[in-house]
């Protein structure tokens, strides 16, 4: 064990043997929290925030003597006080695990009470749940109880009536410490009312000099998917509420789960880790602690003529002041204070401050609540290229506070009183010349030599320079610097070199330089080389690399897929498209290098197919597509008719019989070729023809004669078969006289096919006979005009008669196969009408379902 380990465990033993009286609690504003199983012991954890999120659970103590809740952290003497349970006293814990008996509450035989914390000012408060009220206890200068606190519900809330729910725990609000947050447990209990409050997070008002001194005012139902009981309840020292409960996802009885709820909105975060499980829990904090950051600008300083601000605050969480507190700090060796200001009151410690590296303040006042600032301004003059680290100490303060706090850094979250750090970076040269004399002979390339000069360097001074190579290894070497303001590097080999920092060896400052690639090239212009190769190649092929080279030396090949080959001429056998890409021949003769490249394109394998349907029939478009894989093909066809094509498809719009025969193409990436073919058969199809058009009279009989050419063996289909004696022959008759459209399709066995029209239409002009004389002389001759329908006719649906002067004379709806046709008699209205010519107009339904409309005129006579 060294030194280190010896003193530590010296002082970790005096600390188990210090006096009672210092046996505190560290106010710190960490969560402290007991958990029991409703025996003895009581034991007590803190919570410690770790970064990232993580959370973890460490034990503080055990308190043996009983149970214990109502937990509360006093931050005027860093003492736990707590009621012990199934009893009427107050107790309060200290840091080694032993309990002191305070006094005994005697206005009740049983405390009941599970809800309890400290005042700002050192207060002990309980909820007692007989007598639904807080009670306000002395516990420091003398125990006594102060006073009985009466709880109503806000006149403003949904709730009324008497205040009777039992409160898990309060935790007084740092910063208003004339409020308290409770949380409402979900119990089961009909008398504790109203039911409805059951799950809320509610506020109380504890200002002592408020007429609504005990008002309590519901914030926000704690959802209870989250959490159904919250056995403690307490604030961090950055002011946040946090509470510790059962978590109803764990289907558990257990209060283990710690929670951060917003005490605006009663929102809960639930942490994922699982801590200590209890059936009664209970919890405190010290949120009142005192803070001390400091803060760097900039973070990246160079390391000589610069600046550097350090800003220093200390912040009171306290509702009390501290007086006559002092601040060190010993700035890092190489920086001078330049300045220091700020809103401190105090007095800077002579020998210290502005002009110096240190800087003490003696009586620094530190107001309750109140927030001191520092600012230092320090002027860099010389320090080291590395992370300058700077921490400055607090003392003064009281005892149970620790006496003294180092500050705080931005950096690493979670951990406290972390150094101030920031990077010093090198001065950078600007004006600078580097001259390189390479190398002469290829068998006596180390003889390269750079030469620096910079009217920065100092003539007579020792530096220490450092240069990294192309495989990033870094070199120092100690150089003196000439009359020139110059140095010299001798014997350097061939390669690319970069100057990183050159540093005075009477200073911790270095110096770097933007630009400062050094190239030592050797005469690689001695070398002739040749670099050749049997590509382009179709992959399953054996690659052969050839080379030369004048004067004689050896040849490296590099190449794709990390090949390497020492042999001059080198065969790789079976190689795929993988292997395609840039190969390198390396020819090296003593310290020169020379690289040829030779590109390797090595081609897929085609795999040739053709895509076509191998049966055609006359007429049918033709389409023959070749298929590889590969880029870059081209394709060369051969078939009937010699036809050759260059393009990966030929076609022909209009298949004939002479298109009918075997196809074949090459194909070819210009390194592999493959050869796929096909028969392509060519049937003969029918030709069919009908007249575009046919017209008849509806009592004169039709056949529809097709004429068909070519393929004569064909099946008939005519579309629509209505009114047609067959639709399946070749001349079908008309059954009954409609006009329309009829198709027939023809299909031959190797499934060739064509198709025609005709339209057949009757025609109107013969489909009636009308008088253009008759007699109404009662003679029995001609004494009725009197239409005669034709075959095509199937209703005369009105017959209308005009005299000369258009006036309708006469109207009738003949129907045929209602009544019997009636028509005119030569009577208007019952009296003969006067001889001369009359106009007939009658309305016919045409058998193929058309109305017609005909017109003439006859001629009366008596």
């Amino acid at each position: 064990m060294n030194w280190k380990h010896w003193t530590y465990a010296f002082l970790f033993a005096i600390w188990l043997y210090v006096p009672l009286k210092s046996q505190t609690f560290p106010c710190n504003g960490k969560l402290f929290f007991s958990v029991n199983q409703d025996a003895p012991p009581t034991q007590i954890y803190d919570v410690f925030f770790g970064p990232f999120g993580a959370i973890s659970f460490g034990q503080k103590g055990i308190i043996r003597d009983g149970n214990y809740d109502a937990l509360g952290f006093n931050p005027l003497d860093n003492f736990i006080y707590a009621v012990r349970k199934n009893t009427n006293t107050i107790v309060r814990f200290k840091a080694d695990g032993t309990s002191e008996s305070l006094g005994e509450v005697s206005i009740v035989d049983n405390l009941r009470s599970g809800a309890g914390d400290c005042t700002a000012d050192g207060k002990f408060i309980c909820h007692e749940n007989n007598l639904n009220q807080l009670l306000l206890f002395d516990v420091m200068d003398q125990f006594s109880l102060l006073r009985q606190i009466d709880l109503f519900w806000d006149p403003a809330s949904d709730f009324s009536g008497p205040f009777t729910a039992r409160l898990e725990d309060i935790a007084i609000d740092p910063n208003d410490p004339n409020t308290a947050y409770t949380f409402i447990g979900d119990i089961n209990d009909p008398e504790l009312t109203p039911e409805e409050a059951r799950g809320f997070l509610l506020k109380i008002n504890l200002d002592l000099t408020n007429n609504n001194l005990g008002m309590v005012t519901p914030i926000s139902r704690i959802t209870e998917n989250v959490v159904s009981q919250l056995g403690t309840l307490f604030f961090d020292g950055g002011g946040g509420l946090y509470g510790y409960g059962i978590d109803t996802r764990s289907f558990t009885s257990l209060q283990n789960r710690l929670v951060n709820i917003d005490r605006f909105t009663g929102q809960v975060f639930a942490y994922e880790a699982s801590g200590p499980g209890g059936a009664v829990t209970d919890g405190c904090s010290c949120p009142y602690n005192i803070t001390f950051t400091m803060r760097a600008d900039p973070l990246d300083v160079l390391c000589t003529n610069s600046e550097v601000t350090y800003e220093m605050t200390i912040t009171n969480r306290f509702f009390q002041g501290f007086n006559n507190l002092t601040m060190r700090d010993t700035l890092p060796e190489g920086m001078v204070i330049e300045s220091v200001s700020g809103n401190f009151t105090g007095s800077i410690e002579d020998g210290t401050g502005v002009g110096t590296r240190e800087l003490i303040i003696n009586g620094i006042q530190l107001a309750p609540k109140g927030r001191v600032s520092i600012t230092i301004k320090a002027k860099v003059e010389d320090i080291g290229i590395e992370l300058i680290s700077n921490q400055a100490r607090l003392e003064n303060l009281p005892e149970r506070l620790g006496s003294s706090i180092l500050s705080d850094g931005p950096g690493n979250p979670g951990f406290d009183e972390n150094p101030t750090t920031i990077f010093g970076n090198p001065q950078i040269i600007n004006e600078f010349d580097i001259s390189v004399v390479n190398p002469t002979d290829c068998l006596n390339a180390n003889d390269g030599k750079a030469t620096f000069r910079s009217p920065i360097l100092i003539s007579g001074e020792q530096y220490q320079l450092s240069l990294r190579d192309k495989n990033y290894d870094i070199t120092s070497f100690d150089v003196s610097i000439d009359d020139q303001n110059s140095f010299t590097l001798e014997n350097m080999p061939p390669g690319a070199y970069e100057l990183r920092q050159i540093t005075a060896q009477s200073t911790n400052c270095s110096f770097r330089m933007e630009d400062t690639t050094i190239n030592i090239v050797p005469p690689n212009e001695e070398i002739t080389a040749i670099a050749e190769s049997n590509g382009p190649l179709c992959e399953s092929s054996d690659l052969e690399l050839r080379g030369s080279m004048s004067p004689a030396g050896m040849i490296e090949w590099r190449g794709p897929l990390d090949y390497f080959s020492i042999e001059q001429n080198p065969k790789i056998i079976n190689v795929d498209t993988s292997q395609s890409g840039i190969y390198e021949m390396i020819a090296i003769y003593g310290g020169c290098k020379k690289i040829e490249p030779v590109e390797i394109d090595i081609a897929p394998q085609i795999y040739g197919s053709i895509s076509a349907d191998p049966n055609y029939c006359e007429r049918d478009k033709i389409q023959i597509i070749a298929n590889g894989e590969g880029q870059n093909l081209s394709y060369k066809w051969s078939g009937p008719l010699v036809i050759q094509d260059i393009d990966d498809t030929i076609e022909f719009s209009s298949a004939q019989l002479i298109n009918e025969g075997q196809y074949q193409v090459i194909m070819d990436n210009g390194a592999c070729q493959d050869t796929a073919s096909m028969f392509i058969k060519v049937a003969p199809s029918p030709t069919l023809a009908l007249p575009f058009r046919i017209e008849n009279h509806f009592c004169d009989p039709i056949e529809l004669k097709p004429v068909i050419t070519g393929e004569t063996n064909v099946d008939y289909l005519w579309t629509p078969a209505e009114s047609l004696s067959c639709n399946d022959c070749p001349n079908p008759e008309l059954m009954t006289p409609i006009s329309r459209k009829y198709t027939l399709n023809v299909k031959s066995a190797e499934a060739c096919k064509d198709s025609a029209e005709v339209f057949v239409k009757f025609l109107s002009d013969k489909i009636i006979a009308a008088p253009n004389i008759f007699t109404p002389n009662l003679d029995g001759k001609n004494d009725r005009f009197e239409l005669s329908p034709g075959c095509g006719v199937s209703n005369i649906n009105r017959l209308e008669i005009y005299n000369r002067s258009g006036t309708l004379i006469h109207v009738d709806y003949p129907l045929f196969e209602n009544r019997e046709i009636s028509f005119w008699d030569g009577t208007f209205n019952g009296d003969d009408a006067n001889s001369g010519v009359y106009v007939w107009q009658v309305e016919l339904e045409l058998i193929d379902g058309r109305n017609e409309v005909l017109a003439g005129d006859v001629t009366l006579i008596r």
